[in-house]
């Protein structure tokens, strides 16, 4: 339930930035946030499969280390 409620989360930033700038710029705003969330998705997805593992070989208690690591990056 608290998942769901994340979902539009991305569609309303997005559009609450473009109202804050000229019309001209929304492509570059558009494409400057889409680079970046692909960098993200490039190093932060094997990064958390990485921790996983790594909690995974320590034991139980260290399950949530990959959540952990992005709770300290918040």
């Amino acid at each position: 339930v608290l998942n769901s409620f994340g979902w539009g989360l991305f569609a309303f930033l997005g559009s609450l930035a473009t109202s804050f700038i000229n019309v001209h710029y929304i492509a570059e705003l558009n494409f400057f946030v889409s680079v970046i969330n692909i960098i993200g998705l490039m190093f932060g997805s094997p990064l958390f499969a990485v921790l996983f593992s790594k909690g995974v070989e320590l034991e139980e208690k260290w399950y949530s280390l990959p959540f952990s690591f992005a709770l300290k990056l918040l």
